[in-house]
């Protein structure tokens, strides 16, 4: 009969617990046990409680195997000693763990000890990391293998033109309007989504407000969606359409003339969006974001509209008419222009906190609320004020600041297009042809007529700095092949 009552206290507190637990394991030898009466079988069965939570199995554990063992016990719960046809046992009602060794005083082994909580925290948080690390090499080796390697006969580290991903669009001029129809459609795809008026309409058939016939929405604000249009040198007529959310528009060419938008309405352009929706029937530029144009020239006839608010910026541009940096009444709040030509008037509107760097007014600038700033800008610039006064009785405007005189100017580098000397390539034997036109070109496809050039402006100070410049005298020209 065990009598365990001194070596394992019902301890309340768990570290306390676990000590007991560890003691009782560590040290209890097990006892022949005689026959009992079932008062005292009882009473022993309840003193048999080592209070330690593990794994449970089910078992039966027979006195001859307690006489020559020491049995650690975890979790027994409402044990009794009874008898069998094979002779007397311990048996525990509930489900128990027990580790049966030598009968002996030796302490159970390292190896069987339950590890520390810091020490499983560990293993778990290595155990990660080495998962993490072989995701990564793993998703590595596939992208290796599934790129083919790039050969080229010259012995060059990379090609020009390089080879431009799935983000990158290169367009070229259109020949005819056929092919205008086409690359409208195209462009259309990175434009933002349009809700026409009668689907609208469908949805809310109470609604009387005078709407235009479509609007374009901001349902790509959160897309993740990155475009870059490449457009070649040359005239593009009849071209319009939006520039969409995280889409660059870029001209290839050495002069912002060299790629030209003609004939058009529009050009590139973004107007407010959400006009059904957003102060209707005029719309919102205020989360109109994350969208560029770059390098080019526009004669669009109802002027350049750019209705955004910042993270939208005007770079390097011959805008040929007007630029409107609103719509209507729609509310906008931000942005710059920089390096950029307008030879009509710039309308600010409801415009504010509007930068404009290095940018030459051909026939000055009007509208406006709250703060505009002029830096190295040439022709009519505004006069500074605080936007506090009148001027021939006209409403006040805004809060003007000029800086005439910047000490430096630093412009952002852009790619241009270069046309590569007319390739020649033998055919059956020793005669040789010239290719110098776009329709011979499925004949030398592995022989492109173009590669791209990267040019970078130095920085400029003192005259230099003042107004815009596209000559490029001064750019350092890196190629892309290194």
């Amino acid at each position: 009969r065990m009598d365990i009552r001194s070596i394992m206290p019902n301890a309340p507190n768990p570290s306390k617990r676990r000590a007991a637990a560890e003691s009782f394991s560590n040290n209890l030898i097990v006892q022949p046990v005689m026959p009992l009466s079932s008062e005292e079988a009882g009473d022993s069965a309840r003193l048999l409680r080592p209070p330690l939570e593990i794994e449970q199995v089910e078992s039966v554990v027979s006195l001859e195997q307690l006489e020559n063992s020491i049995i650690v016990d975890r979790e027994i719960e409402n044990c009794h000693i009874g008898t069998s046809e094979n002779g007397k046992y311990l048996q525990g009602s509930s489900v128990w763990t027990r580790q049966l060794l030598k009968k002996s005083r030796v302490r159970r082994p390292s190896f069987l000890k339950q590890p520390s909580r810091k020490l499983r925290v560990c293993c778990i948080i290595f155990s990660a990391l080495i998962f993490l690390l072989a995701s990564a090499l793993v998703t590595m080796v596939t992208h290796l293998k599934s790129s083919e390697p790039i050969q080229w006969s010259d012995g060059q580290d990379e090609p020009n033109p390089p080879q431009l991903p799935d983000s990158m669009v290169l367009l070229h001029p259109p020949q005819n309007d056929q092919a205008a129809d086409h690359l409208n459609e195209i462009l259309q795809e990175y434009s933002d989504p349009k809700l026409t008026l009668a689907e609208f309409q469908e949805q809310n058939p109470s609604s009387n407000i005078q709407f235009p016939e479509f609007t374009h929405t901001s349902a790509k604000h959160f897309s993740n969606q990155r475009t870059a249009l490449l457009f070649a040198p040359g005239e593009y007529p009849n071209i319009d359409f939006e520039v969409g959310y995280y889409t660059s528009v870029i001209g290839l060419g050495e002069s912002p003339d060299d790629v030209q938008f003609t004939n058009c309405s529009k050009g590139p352009h973004v107007p407010a969006l959400d006009k059904f929706t957003d102060r209707p029937p005029n719309g919102s530029g205020l989360n109109t974001f994350w969208r560029s144009v770059e390098n080019f020239a526009t004669n669009p006839a109802e002027g350049m509209h750019w209705v955004v608010s910042q993270a939208a910026p005007l770079r390097r541009l011959h805008v040929q008419s007007d630029l409107h940096l609103f719509d209507a009444d729609s509310w906008v709040s931000g942005g710059v222009a920089a390096n950029t030509v307008v030879d009509g008037k710039v309308n600010f509107g409801g415009q504010q906190q509007w930068v404009m760097r290095n940018v030459h007014l051909g026939e000055g600038a009007v509208g406006g609320a709250w703060n505009l700033v002029f830096v190295g800008c040439t022709g009519a610039v505004p006069k500074e004020g605080d936007g506090a006064g009148r001027d021939n009785d006209a409403v006040m405007g805004p809060s003007i600041s000029v800086e005439n005189t910047p000490g430096s100017r630093m412009e952002k580098p852009y790619i241009v297009m270069k046309q590569k000397q007319a390739p020649i390539r033998e055919n059956r034997g020793t005669q040789r042809i010239n290719v110098s036109n776009q329709s011979d070109l499925p004949f030398v496809s592995d022989h492109p007529l173009y590669e791209f050039e990267l040019r970078v402006p130095r920085i400029t100070s003192g005259r230099d700095a003042l107004g815009p410049k596209f000559d490029g005298e001064d750019d350092y020209v890196r190629d892309f092949r290194r």
